[in-house]
């Protein structure tokens, strides 16, 4: 492999670890600084830390510092989040509420090690019948709770300890523009088997795979998504010949998802496995890079363009999102807005609110003329 840029001396380093081989030192003309940054920005810096450590020529001693203190914080991060899962869900089952699990949590257990993984937050499927007992129960235990912008329950408490409450897979939205997942996987535990207790729930390995799957699409089709969430498809292929595919396939291909999927699987199939791709995955390539691990504003505003003159016909998509921008439409901020879904606030209520929480922020709309000048539809 010919290594040009940064990012390709990264995914070298990631598959040297995963592969436990002996990596390549750096070649001329890539910045060590510039790798790690890539790694920390795509949590998978403590993974190529494994390699890094095998080098001859390691990185000057402050940056190796630096990226093996990363590492170790992986460690800690991991240990720190598995004792918070443990006392949180103690707290709920002792007030008879049950709980789900289906994402980080369950993923990082395909990974060598569970800190090799790195996740953001704990995230829990729950009833909604027990939403203020949840409340009470969090609060109790020194949180502070809020209502999140899909419709989740967020609780921030001490130690950098952050945990989601989901009422669904994914939240039902109403705008038309919207990708509805909630249409392809929805009733949790109707598809859940017990996981510990008899309140400790997670989902069936189809449901699982298929929301990991419909998780990573959704990012990538929106915002974008990293280098964390190929990972992920790469270590749960084995789940392929255990669980339904042909249902998954079906789902996949029944709501326009496939050319997605091919090539994410032909990106995950290049970088971790060495086959060469059969489609023509370079702005996947881009996307990816670019994107860090939660997304970026840029790749959503293209993509939201590229479905509207694309799929809706529309002949001046940049004219329709500024407009679109200044006059959201009522669905448009009731996804946004749980709020105001919630207390079916009127069209003109609806930019009063969200005129309210955007006050101040005439940067906002500034980054948002820049960005759609310099968009390529």
């Amino acid at each position: 492999m010919t290594i040009r840029y940064p990012y390709e001396y990264l995914i070298h380093l990631l598959d040297c670890a995963i592969h436990d081989r002996q990596p390549q030192e750096k070649p001329d003309g890539i910045d060590f600084n510039e790798v790690f940054e890539l790694g920390r920005i795509h949590e998978v810096g403590n993974i190529a830390f494994i390699s890094v450590d095998k080098l001859v020529n390691k990185p000057e001693p402050e940056l190796y510092q630096k990226w093996q203190l990363f590492y170790f914080h992986s460690i800690q991060r991991d240990a720190r989040q598995k004792n918070i899962r443990n006392t949180v869900l103690e707290a709920l089952h002792k007030e008879g509420v049950r709980t789900l699990e289906t994402q980080g949590t369950i993923t990082k257990q395909y990974y060598p090690e569970t800190f090799w993984r790195m996740m953001s937050d704990i995230d829990l499927i729950v009833d909604e019948e027990n939403v203020e007992t949840i409340r009470d129960v969090m609060t109790g235990l020194g949180y502070e709770v809020k209502d999140g912008d899909e419709g989740e329950i967020v609780a921030t408490g001490p130690n950098s300890s952050y945990v989601e409450f989901h009422l669904d897979f994914f939240t039902k939205v109403v705008s038309k523009r919207s990708e509805n997942y909630h249409e392809m996987i929805s009733e949790p535990y109707n598809h859940a088997v017990l996981y510990g207790d008899d309140l400790t729930y997670k989902t069936n390995d189809t449901y699982f795979y298929l929301y990991m799957l419909l998780h990573t699409i959704k990012h990538f089709l929106n915002a974008g998504c990293g280098i964390r969430r190929v990972l992920d498809l790469y270590y749960t292929k084995p789940l392929l010949n255990e669980i339904d595919m042909e249902y998954v396939n079906e789902l996949i291909d029944k709501f326009g998802y496939r050319d997605c999927v091919d090539k994410l699987y032909a990106l995950e199939e290049f970088w971790f496995e060495g086959k060469e791709p059969k489609l023509d995955i370079k702005e996947t390539i881009s996307d990816i890079i670019l994107s860090g691990n939660h997304g970026v504003a840029n790749i959503r505003l293209r993509n939201h363009m590229r479905k509207e003159k694309s799929i809706d016909g529309i002949r001046f998509p940049k004219l329709r999102r500024i407009i679109l921008f200044l006059f959201p439409t009522k669905e448009d901020i009731y996804d946004s807005y749980p709020v105001a879904k919630r207390k079916q606030y009127s069209l003109f209520m609806c930019w009063i609110h969200r005129a309210v929480h955007s006050f101040g922020k005439l940067d906002n709309l500034k980054d948002f003329l820049k960005r759609i000048t310099n968009s390529k539809v």
